[in-house]
């Protein structure tokens, strides 16, 4: 049952014009705009250097890791350089939007979740972080993640595969960026309000994470 309603979602002219449309401005632009700052510091300290200089040197904020991990290896891919630089952040994009999709729909209705997902992936920022090669899409992707698996603990908070999900994103959300806290801290003072019972459990995963 669950897979024919992910099939629905899926094959819905709403989610084909959604993915269609943000995937086609990630891509142009990708290919358009010129490297930036951040990109090419990324390039020059990380991506150029291997795997080990992404995860083991962090000479300021711009090393966004997991981010310029995904960079190494899409680095060696036979691409442009400037598309396989930013190809990990246009993968990331269309996940978030899937996601972010098909959480709203399965708590909410279609509309809402056509209405929110076209609003909030067709903002300014959104689009400039859609295929610029930094982390924010990867924190955009795991902040939904950690919310969808939060309202599935709010249903059954023995839902164990719910707080893995919780877990390794919420872990894989701060290696990609610190400021990983301010949403992690909101879905934490929702469960806290709104989950009877989930403070012992929250503790032991929290203190995991």
């Amino acid at each position: 049952k669950a897979l024919s309603e992910r099939a629905k979602i899926c094959y819905h002219p709403t989610f084909f014009v959604l993915m269609l449309g943000s995937g086609v401005h990630s891509i142009y632009y990708a290919l358009q705009m010129p490297i930036s700052y951040d990109e090419a510091w990324t390039f020059l300290n990380f991506t150029s250097r291997g795997i080990l200089s992404s995860i083991l040197y962090y000479p300021a904020p711009n090393n966004h890791v997991l981010h310029s991990i995904l960079t190494n290896l899409t680095y060696l891919l036979p691409l442009d350089i400037t598309l396989a630089l930013r190809l990990p952040t246009i993968l990331a994009n269309l996940l978030w939007i899937f996601i972010m999709y098909s959480f709203l729909y399965e708590y909410g209705s279609r509309n809402l979740a056509f209405s929110v997902t076209a609003l909030c992936s067709f903002l300014f920022m959104s689009v400039y972080y859609s295929y610029m090669s930094r982390g924010y899409c990867l924190n955009n992707l795991f902040f939904v993640l950690v919310t969808y698996s939060s309202f599935k603990i709010a249903n059954s908070i023995n839902n164990r595969y719910a707080w893995i999900v919780y877990s390794v994103c919420s872990i894989l959300g701060f290696y990609t960026v610190p400021t990983f806290m301010y949403p992690f801290a909101a879905v934490n003072i929702f469960m806290l309000i709104y989950v009877r019972g989930v403070l012992l459990s929250l503790f032991r995963f929290n203190f995991i994470i």
